[in-house]
C-alpha cells in the first residue's frame, strides 16, 4: 500500500479521482461521408442543481454538439450525454 502522506501524489490523486471523466464522440466530416471518433479526459469543475460543468481540451470536442461522458471512479461505470457549450481553439480549452 502507498502511504498517503500529507503532500503525496497518491493523496492528491485520491482526492480528485471522483471529478475525472472520460469524453468520447464522433465528428461528422464534410458531407457526412464518415465520422472521426474522438476521445479524451476532462474534469468536473462546477456543479449546481441541474448541471455539471466539465473542462477539457478543445480538440477533444471540437466539431461536436454532444459527447458521451463516462465516470469510471464509481463502483459501476456511469455514462451521460453531454452538450458542448463552447471551444477556444487558440488555447485548446473547452
Amino acid at each position: 500500500d502507498i502511504p498517503l502522506t500529507r503532500f503525496s501524489v497518491a493523496r492528491a490523486a485520491k482526492e480528485v479521482l471522483a471529478s475525472v471523466v472520460q469524453l468520447s464522440g464522433n465528428e461528422q466530416t464534410m458531407f457526412g461521408w464518415f465520422a472521426i471518433h474522438k476521445s479524451g479526459s476532462g474534469f468536473c469543475f462546477h456543479k449546481d442543481l441541474q448541471h455539471t460543468y466539465i473542462l477539457t481540451n478543445a480538440h477533444v470536442v471540437d466539431g461536436q454538439t454532444e459527447v458521451i461522458v463516462s465516470i469510471a471512479s464509481r463502483d459501476e461505470p456511469s455514462e451521460w450525454v453531454g452538450r458542448v457549450l463552447g471551444c477556444d481553439r487558440e488555447t485548446d480549452i473547452a
